[in-house]
């Protein structure tokens, strides 16, 4: 039987991120975070009919849209991993 699927949101202020998943885990890592969005607050299971229905379409996949409207659900860009920098060489003058 397949798991049910459940619609989670969550904000950068400025555009929402739409996805539906099995679990908040799931969810968590379709966007890439690295903290407990859930836990904080940043993010929420949705019952919004017209969220519900887009991103069931698309399971696993990143929806958004301008936050706080009502405008239609584009896909999200991959986000690329985010690897740290090798650390910078310092250059120190030789004494003599």
């Amino acid at each position: 039987m397949a798991q049910r699927l459940k619609v989670f949101v969550t904000s950068d202020g400025l555009t929402d991120y739409v996805v539906a998943a099995s679990s908040r885990a799931k969810a968590l890592a379709a966007w890439g975070a690295h903290q407990d969005l859930f836990k904080t607050g940043g993010a929420h299971e949705t019952d919004v009919p017209d969220l519900v229905a887009a991103a069931t379409a698309a399971p696993g996949q990143v929806l958004r849209r301008a936050a706080d409207t009502h405008a239609a659900l584009a896909s999200a860009p991959k986000r690329q991993s985010q690897s740290r920098a090798p650390p910078r060489r310092r250059w120190r003058r030789s004494q003599g």
